[in-house]
């Protein structure tokens, strides 16, 4: 018998074979195992399988396996034939193990390896078990996972496997009548926004993909979309009363949309029906916020993360509107509703090209980050991108001619000296540059000016540093610069008008400060500057034109809403409108003409949300 095991599940070769013949006798049963063409010299206690396999106790066993991970397999196979235990086989190897009793026809090794795994499963792995028991078949398994994530969905979205799943990010928009039906408003609706997900996919006969899809909550309860056009059917289900059934305000409406999908939507199924009578079965769901949750649904034999965010688009029927000057909101009238990263994240680092937003690495309660994120104004959606090689936390990132750079940092254990370049253009990899900084540290902060990074402050064994460096990409080497007047860790870097301003952050002794200091490349020396209004460490910040802007922070009592502008010709602060909540540890960027604000902390949770800053109406608009 000669057997090829395969990935996949799938068998390509399995036939008899009789063990050939020397001088005329018949030998005695052989067993060999061949890998890529070798023959394993020595497999311990393979002889087992001689006697467990019928077919082969006359005429031996050759086993063909593609690579290395297949023995392991076969071992663990073996020791369950020896000893009756699975000890072997775990979420990695579960796969080959499986296909090793299938091919081999042993029936109670596979119900030995689906015991074993139900057994252990754990947030790091339930969802790659999950996958693995409907692929094969394994109801038990199938059972205990389900169950591991009814009760435990929200650590699970925190692992790895969770955050790699793909994601369908929903903005559910309801008026002000229908949010005072309760706080149990996601509890109530994530059914039928299941079953309106559900017509979309038939009626693109398409899966579900990464996508935002904007639905409207209609006061009889109903879920629909809005579409471009408007449309006498359209009017019919729209939540607005009739004196409001104008074509301005649908041409406002249509404005406010995600691009994503255009579809009007008048779902058939009754509001009262579950989830199995649609192509989706719900498996999990975990309240994030009190305004968002995420649902672990199974469409076919794949797994998607279903986003849904509730918002107010709609004040008793109309848009709401600027308190200052009675205009419509930003958020509703140039069609981008920005989505939540998929992940919450503090103290990461952020860069802005033509075409994205790149998230980079960061903190939050699971520990020092690797992944990567992507936001494309296209799809108005979040997207996972090639991880880092060195989780990095309290890092800061730069871009420079498409490629970024993320700088330094900490893994949680020590503070980091490397740094790792991707090329957005070609194969967005994460690649260690050679040149790492002369100085390891995390907490400190990086700006780009004229082609060149330059690296300032930050700590290193929790000394807050005064040290600054330059590197320039085109020599791929670093520069020591003239020290800052004060040291500083969890400051601001941003560059204006020609000069390096290093702002806030912390001093020896946990100071907070409000003192900013200006570097110079032409004299290589740093100078005061007037000084920020308000103390802060940890805050976001953005050039906007010829001014500085620095948005929230921790004034070492409190986190802040408040948020300044310098103006280098005046060497004067002044104050602007304050955030809508409280963040420190955020990262800001200018995109698409507007200030961005995302992640952070607020001083009890970690972040995923955000805030926009219209630089028309001095407003700010949250993403909620």
């Amino acid at each position: 018998m000669s057997v090829a095991v395969q990935t996949g599940f799938k068998q390509q070769e399995g036939h008899l074979r009789r063990v050939p013949e020397h001088d005329g006798k018949e030998m005695a049963p052989q067993l060999s195992v061949v890998v890529r063409g070798k023959r394993v010299a020595c497999l311990p206690r393979a002889h087992l399988l001689l006697g467990a396999v019928p077919i082969a106790q006359k005429d031996g066993l050759e086993i063909r396996l593609p690579d290395e991970r297949h023995v392991e397999a076969l071992q663990a196979v073996v020791g369950y034939l020896a000893d009756g235990t699975m000890d072997g086989v775990d979420a990695h190897n579960a796969t080959e193990v499986l296909e090793c009793a299938r091919l081999l026809g042993l029936g109670n090794v596979r119900d030995a390896c689906e015991e074993a795994l139900a057994e252990r499963v754990a947030a790091e792995n339930c969802v790659r078990l999950r996958q693995l028991a409907s692929q094969c078949g394994l109801p038990r398994l199938k059972r205990v996972c389900d169950s591991f994530l009814t009760d435990s969905f929200a650590g699970v979205l925190a692992e790895r496997a969770g955050l790699d799943l793909p994601r369908v990010q929903v903005r559910l928009d309801v008026s002000s009548q229908t949010l005072e039906l309760g706080t149990d408003l996601l509890e109530k609706f994530v059914p039928r926004v299941l079953v309106a997900l559900d017509t979309i996919r038939r009626s693109t006969r398409k899966r579900l993909e990464e996508a935002v899809v904007q639905l409207v909550l209609q006061p009889d309860l109903r879920v629909t979309e809005w579409c471009r056009e408007p449309s006498d059917k359209l009017r019919q289900h729209a939540p607005l009363s009739p004196e409001r059934n104008s074509a301005e305000f649908y041409a406002k409406l249509r404005g406010g949309c995600s691009p994503a999908r255009q579809l009007i939507l008048t779902p058939t199924k009754t509001p009262g029906k579950t989830t199995e009578s649609c192509g989706m079965r719900l498996l999990a769901t975990a309240k994030l916020t009190d305004a968002s949750s995420a649902c672990l649904v199974e469409e076919g034999a794949s797994l998607i993360v279903v986003s849904i965010s509730v918002c107010t688009l709609l004040h008793n029927g109309q848009l709401p509107t600027s308190p200052t000057t009675g205009l419509p909101t930003f958020s509703q009238t140039n069609g981008c509703f920005i989505s939540h990263m998929s992940l919450a994240r503090s103290g990461f680092g952020i860069v802005a090209t033509e075409s994205e937003i790149l998230a980079v690495g960061g903190f939050n309660r699971s520990g020092c980050l690797d992944s990567t994120e992507s936001y494309s104004s296209i799809t108005n959606s979040w997207k996972s991108r090639e991880r880092m090689n060195v989780a990095r936390g309290r890092l800061c990132t730069a871009v420079v001619e498409d490629r970024v750079y993320a700088i330094g940092g900490s893994d949680g254990k020590r503070e980091l000296s490397t740094v790792e370049v991707q090329d957005l253009k070609h194969s967005r990899q994460w690649q260690k540059l050679k040149a790492g900084m002369p100085t390891p540290r995390s907490c400190h902060a990086a700006a780009v000016l004229d082609g060149v990074v330059y690296v300032v402050g930050g700590e290193h064994y929790s000394v807050p540093l005064k040290t600054s460096e330059s590197f320039n990409p085109s020599t791929r080497s670093w520069r020591t610069l003239s020290p800052t007047t004060t040291a500083r860790s969890d400051l601001a870097l941003a560059t204006c008008s020609g000069k390096v301003y290093a702002i806030g952050g912390n001093a020896p002794g946990l100071k907070c400060l409000s003192s900013v200091e200006a570097y110079d490349p032409a004299r290589n020396l740093w100078s005061p500057v007037a000084s920020m209004q308000f103390p802060r460490r940890n805050a976001a910040v953005v050039t906007v034109g010829d001014k500085i802007m620095v948005i929230g922070g921790y004034s070492g009592t409190e986190v802040l809403r408040s948020v300044e502008i310098y103006d280098p010709a005046t060497n004067e602060w002044r104050e602007c409108p304050p955030l809508c909540g409280a963040r420190s540890h955020s990262s800001a960027v200018l995109y698409n003409k507007q200030v961005y604000v995302f992640g952070g902390y607020s001083g009890s949770l970690f972040l995923n949300t955000a805030e926009c800053f219209d630089l028309r109406t001095e407003q700010w608009t949250p993403f909620a």
